[in-house]
C-alpha cells in the first residue's frame, strides 16, 4: 500500500517548511525518507545534491515523544549526541548547560526525566537535538502532546532560536495554526497516498510573535486557505 505518491519537493537552505495533512497521508514517511531512516521504493532523496543513504550527522530529528533516557540527567541527555561523537566531557557539559539555559531549563541540569513535566522534557529533547548542531531539523509533531499554553511557549522558543540560526527546518504537523504561525512555507498533502495538493508561501513578517500573529487578518486568511486546501469546504 502506497503511503505517498509523486511527491516532488525542494527545500532551499535556511527555509522553514511545514507539512500538513490528514492522519495516514504519509507526512512522517516523507520525514523518515529525508532522515535516511526509510528508503523510497521509487525515486530518490537528495541532501546537498547527494543521495541520502542512511542517517547523517547533518540532520537532527525530533519526535513527538521526547525519548529521553530515564537513567540520565537532563544535562546528560542533552549531551548524549556529543558523547557519541567523542566530544570531551568538559566541552559537552558546557554546551549542554548553555542549551538548557537557552530553552529555560538552566536550573534543571541535574534532574532526571521523571522529575520533569512533559513540557520540560520536550524542551530537553529540543536542546538535545540542537546540541549536535545539525544543518537540518526534522520535527515530527514535537508540540502535539502539550497543553495549549506550553505548546505556544515552546513554539515561540523554537522560532526565536531558529530566527537566530536560520537552519533548514521541516516540520510535520496536523495543526494548521502551528504551521502558518511558525513556517515560511506550508505544504498541504492530500489523503493517502499523499500527494502535494498545495504549496503556500507564508508572507508574514519576522521576527514573529507566535501567539499574537494568530489574530492578524493576513494570518486568518492564509490559515483558511490551508483549511480549504485540506478539503474542508465548510
Amino acid at each position: 500500500m502506497k503511503a505517498v505518491d509523486y511527491v516532488d519537493l525542494v527545500v532551499p537552505k535556511g527555509q522553514f517548511v511545514a507539512i500538513v495533512g490528514a492522519s495516514g497521508c504519509g507526512k512522517t514517511s516523507v520525514l523518515n525518507m529525508m532522515a535516511g531512516l526509510v528508503s523510497p521504493s521509487t525515486g530518490q532523496v537528495l541532501l546537498n545534491g547527494k543521495p541520502v543513504v542512511g542517517t547523517s550527522r547533518s540532520v537532527g530529528y525530533m519526535f513527538a515523544k521526547d525519548g529521553l533516557l530515564p537513567w540520565r540527567t537532563a544535562r546528560a541527555n542533552v549531551s548524549f549526541g556529543l558523547e557519541v561523537r567523542g566530544t570531551p566531557r568538559e566541552e559537552r557539559n558546557r554546551r549542554a548547560q548553555a542549551l538548557l539555559e537557552k530553552v529555560g531549563l538552566g536550573q534543571f541540569g541535574n534532574a532526571f526525566p521523571s522529575q520533569l513535566s512533559h513540557g520540560m522534557r520536550q524542551r530537553a529533547a529540543l536542546a538535545r537535538t540542537m546540541a549536535i548542531d545539525p544543518e537540518i531539523f526534522l520535527l515530527d509533531e514535537p508540540f502535539a502532546a502539550l497543553d495549549a499554553q506550553t505548546k505556544v511557549v515552546l513554539q515561540e522558543e523554537f522560532v526565536r532560536i531558529w530566527e537566530e540560526s536560520r537552519k533548514t527546518v521541516v516540520l510535520v504537523t496536523h495543526d494548521i495554526s502551528e504551521a502558518v504561525a511558525m513556517a515560511d512555507r506550508v505544504i498541504v498533502f492530500s489523503p493517502r497516498p499523499g500527494r502535494i495538493r498545495a504549496d503556500i508561501m507564508i508572507d508574514l513578517p519576522r521576527p514573529r510573535d507566535i501567539e499574537g500573529i494568530r489574530y492578524d487578518d493576513k494570518f486568518v486568511k492564509i490559515a483558511r486557505r490551508v483549511w480549504l486546501e485540506l478539503g474542508h469546504s465548510h
